[in-house]
C-alpha cells in the first residue's frame, strides 16, 4: 500500500493497493505514526502530523487475508495575511493608531514599530495595533504566529507618516485679515505693528516666534505696506514653520512742537531780509547797546 502526504485542509489522497491478486475487498484504517496498534480507525485523518496507513485485504476462495502499512504525512498549510494599509494622519497631541488592519488565517497576528526600516528583534512584537503621537515617519512591522496547521508568515513592513500640524498663531498679532487659503502662507495684513518713513522693518519689534525675512529692508513710503515674515513654532518637531506675510502701517516723520518754535524763534531774529542796527543811548552816565531789527528793502 501507498499513500501520498497532503498538506492540512486540502484533499485527503486516496490509498493504492499492489498485489491483491485475489481481488479481496480492501479496507484502510489509520493511527498515529509509532502508536499502538489499537489506534488504528477507519477515520481518515485530518490534522498535521504524521501517520500510518494499514490495509486489509479480505480473504478469498484461493487467497489468505492480507495486510500492508505505509507511512504518510500531512504537513502544515501557509497562513495567509491581508495587506495592512497606512492611515492618513496629522499630529494632534494624542497616541493614533498608525495602519489600516488587516486580517490573518491560521495563526495570530503580531506587530512592532521602529523609526528605522529595520526589522525589529522577535521579542519586540505584541498583539496591540502600533500607536505613535509624534510627528514622523514610522515602519509598521506585522507578521503572523502559526498554529498547529499552519506556517508563520515572516514580517512584512508598512510605512506610514504623521504630518506636522499648522500652529496657531499668537496672539501678539491681529488675525483681521487672514488668509487660509495657502497651508504655507498667512495674509495678516492687519497687524497693528507701525513704523515711520526712513525706518527698517529691523526697526519694528515683532511677537515672540516672528522674525521678519529680510530685515534691512525699508519700511517704505507712507501707507500699509507688506512684508514677509517667518513664524517658528516653539515645537518644531509636530508643528510646521509657516511664512506669513505682515501689514506695517507706515506715516510720515512728525516735527514736534518744540521743535518749530526754536525754528520760528531764529527766523525772527536772524531770519533772511533782517539787518541789525546797534543803537547807542546815553543814560545817566551808563552806556546801552540795543539791537533793533530792521526790516530791509531793496
Amino acid at each position: 500500500v501507498t499513500l501520498a502526504g497532503w498538506t492540512y485542509g486540502g484533499t485527503a489522497s486516496t490509498p493504492s493497493v499492489t498485489g491483491n491478486t485475489g481481488n479481496g475487498e480492501v479496507t484502510y484504517a489509520y493511527k498515529a505514526k509509532n502508536a499502538d496498534d489499537s489506534t488504528y480507525s477507519s477515520d481518515v485523518p485530518t490534522a498535521v502530523g504524521e501517520y500510518t496507513v494499514k490495509a486489509t485485504v479480505a480473504a478469498s476462495t484461493s487467497y489468505n487475508e492480507g495486510t500492508a502499512t505505509a507511512d504518510f504525512t500531512i504537513s502544515k498549510a501557509n497562513s495567509t495575511v491581508s495587506e495592512h494599509t497606512a492611515k492618513t494622519l496629522t499630529y494632534n497631541g494624542e497616541a493614533q493608531e498608525l495602519v489600516n488592519v488587516g486580517s490573518a488565517t491560521g495563526g495570530t497576528l503580531y506587530y512592532a514599530v521602529t523609526t528605522e526600516n529595520e526589522a525589529p528583534d522577535a521579542s519586540a512584537y505584541t498583539t496591540s495595533i502600533p500607536t505613535a503621537t509624534n510627528a514622523g515617519t514610522y515602519y509598521v512591522w506585522y507578521s503572523v504566529t502559526g498554529n498547529t496547521n499552519y506556517n508563520d508568515i515572516a514580517p512584512a513592513s508598512v510605512t506610514v507618516t504623521i504630518d506636522k500640524a499648522e500652529p496657531t498663531l499668537p496672539t501678539g498679532l491681529s488675525t483681521t485679515g487672514i488668509s487660509t487659503t495657502d497651508s504655507s502662507t498667512t495674509d495678516l495684513s492687519t497687524t497693528g505693528l507701525s513704523a515711520t518713513v526712513g525706518q527698517t522693518l529691523a526697526d519694528i519689534a515683532l511677537p515672540e516666534g516672528f522674525a521678519w525675512v529680510d530685515a534691512t529692508k525699508s519700511v517704505g513710503n507712507e501707507g500699509t505696506n507688506l512684508f514677509e515674515a517667518v513664524y517658528t513654532p516653539a515645537d518644531t518637531t509636530n508643528y510646521v514653520t509657516k511664512t506669513v506675510t505682515l501689514g506695517v502701517t507706515v506715516t510720515a516723520e512728525t516735527t514736534t512742537e518744540e521743535e518749530t518754535t526754536d525754528n520760528d524763534t531764529s527766523s525772527a531774529v536772524t531770519g533772511e531780509g533782517n539787518i541789525p542796527i546797534v543803537v547807542i543811548f546815553a543814560i545817566f552816565g551808563c552806556l546801552a547797546l540795543v539791537l533793533v531789527g530792521k526790516k530791509y528793502y531793496e
